[in-house]
């Protein structure tokens, strides 16, 4: 899959290997020889030979070309090509990394320690088509770009929320994952999305899709092995957060991620599902889609011990409810 940057208020999209393809000797590899290169056309005039290295068409072979060239060092083609940037409406950006179909045996085994019954059967699950996901938690900062609103502003502090003040669980940071959403707010943001792309193509995982995900072809309690002592490099969780006066979600990215790519999939912030929770069946299923009262999360928070920020764990809330509560978003395409 081509790597694209999706731009609303055009017609078409842009294709970043068009405009920051940086692997100028096509080797598969962005390394020491395509530097070498780039630095000997540096500050040179464009002309017909060397256009390919003005990266940001601005007419000059410069420092800003220079930056994006940069950023792209010492990754492959197939990571760069496995990756979405879309443009968001009021100029935020969101990425995404491709997952590919495939099947994985959902639901935790009897053994695994910490496990809860909701967690079984353990059956087989097919996701037949290829999807982007949030490489990232919708964070604040998007949303804020998006809506225009602060919901979780009201939840800071004993001042903002005099009459709560226990559940005065955020920070207002835009790299922070947005908090305090639930079903209607995440129906709304959804739905101006796909208003300015055109089309229907974003929406929240089903918990088939998210657990596929976040299990990155594992098979363990969690996507980087059984062993709970390397769950800090990878989680925000109650012992390195809550437990030690952090008592909210901490910026994005911040931790280890997992085997495809995506960060927090192990707590931070417990994330919305398209389900509504349900009893799993011993039966094999093909995108399955859960229905119920309650819409599921899943993932964990920053206030959850080890067992809630398995893979397989899951949660669930009716509406109305949203401490912890974040999203992850999904495109079709």
């Amino acid at each position: 899959m081509k790597a694209w940057i999706c731009v609303f208020g055009l017609l078409g999209v842009i294709p970043v290997w068009a405009t920051h393809n940086v692997d100028f000797n096509f080797d598969g590899k962005i390394d020491l020889a395509d530097f070498f290169l780039f630095a000997d056309v540096f500050g040179h005039p464009v002309n017909e030979n060397n256009e390919f290295f003005d990266l940001n068409g601005d007419g000059a072979i410069n420092f800003p070309d220079f930056y994006l060239f940069a950023d792209q060092y010492d990754k492959d083609i197939k990571e760069l090509d496995d990756i979405l940037i879309a443009d968001l409406p009021g100029g935020a950006t969101m990425e995404f990394v491709w997952i590919e179909p495939g099947t994985f045996t959902m639901g935790s085994p009897l053994s695994e320690p910490g496990r809860y019954s909701d967690e079984g059967p353990q059956h087989e699950v097919t996701i037949s088509r290829g999807f982007y996901l949030g490489k990232y938690e919708l964070t604040q900062g998007q949303w804020e770009s998006v809506m225009g609103t602060t919901p979780w502003s009201r939840w800071i502090d004993a001042q903002s929320n005099p009459h709560y003040p226990e559940f005065s669980y955020a920070q207002s940071n835009p790299s922070h994952p947005a908090v305090y959403l639930w079903w209607s707010d995440m129906r709304e943001f959804i739905g101006k999305l796909n208003v300015a792309a055109g089309e229907r193509i974003y929406r929240l995982p089903t918990e088939g899709e998210w657990e596929y995900s976040c299990r990155a072809g594992t098979t363990t309690r969690w996507s980087f092995g059984d062993d709970e002592s390397q769950l800090g490099d990878f989680a925000w969780y109650r012992d390195n957060a809550w437990n030690v006066g952090l008592k909210y979600a901490q910026p994005v990215g911040t931790k280890l991620p997992n085997p495809w790519g995506l960060f927090d999939m192990h707590g931070n912030v417990t994330e919305l599902c398209q389900d509504g929770s349900g009893s799993y069946s011993s039966s094999a299923q093909v995108d399955p889609l859960g229905t119920g009262f309650s819409h599921v999360t899943r993932g964990g928070s920053f206030f959850y011990l080890a067992r809630g920020v398995r893979s397989a764990y899951r949660s669930s809330y009716s509406a109305g409810t949203r401490y912890f509560i974040g999203a992850r978003l999904l495109r079709t395409e």
